[in-house]
């Protein structure tokens, strides 16, 4: 009886071990299942324009439709997910006040995107809206050195919405180191890079 009980207990310590390595196991291999899930039901709007040139285009992905369930009557009929949207203005007199210009829409153009390409765009966007730094010091100057001033009239509004939450950022003077952001640049250069289809 007395080796009996002792072969137990020297049986018992593997099978415990053996049991906590195949929880730990377990619970790895759950871990390991857990995927995230990428939500795409966000809105881009990047607003360039530039008024002494005449210029100006408007970005837009709308993919806060991308599920049937999340439409509702406020967004514009007819756009579809994934698709970016170029709306291009030309100036046009003021009607109100002949002294004056205005912007006008002249042409839409649409090009279907990927789910990555959409992914590229809001994580460009994001970048850029975190680059938007305000502080009260005078970041034209680096010492003694006084960094170029550039002004022109070119101008960009940016928004990201997504969860009920929206993020805005407006740069004047596009071209001004010491106001536009590389990230900005990089933005922009990627939403000119599609060939837009009617």
């Amino acid at each position: 009886m007395n080796a009996h009980l002792i072969f137990m207990q020297r049986l018992l310590l593997p099978f415990l071990v053996i049991i906590l390595v195949s929880c730990r196991q377990k619970t790895q291999n759950a871990q390991d299942k857990t995927e995230l899930i990428k939500q795409y039901n966000y809105r881009i709007t990047v607003d360039e324009w530039n008024g002494f040139a005449g210029f100006r285009s408007t970005f837009i992905l709308n993919n806060q439709c991308i599920n049937p369930y999340d439409c509702s009557e406020h967004y514009p009929r007819g756009a579809k997910p994934l698709t970016l949207y170029k709306v291009s203005y030309k100036q046009i007199p003021d009607s109100q006040n002949n002294n004056r210009r205005i912007f006008s829409p002249k042409d839409t153009t649409e090009t279907p995107l990927t789910k990555q390409q959409s992914d590229r765009l809001f994580i460009l966007t994001k970048s850029f809206l975190k680059s938007v730094d305000f502080n009260n010091y005078d970041t034209a100057r680096n010492g003694t050195i006084t960094k170029p001033y550039v002004t022109d009239d070119s101008q960009v509004k940016v928004e990201l919405s997504y969860g009920g939450r929206s993020l805005t950022a407006y740069v004047s003077s596009i071209n001004n180191p010491t106001i536009g952001t590389t990230q900005l640049d990089t933005l922009l250069g990627f939403l000119y890079s599609f060939k837009q289809n009617k």
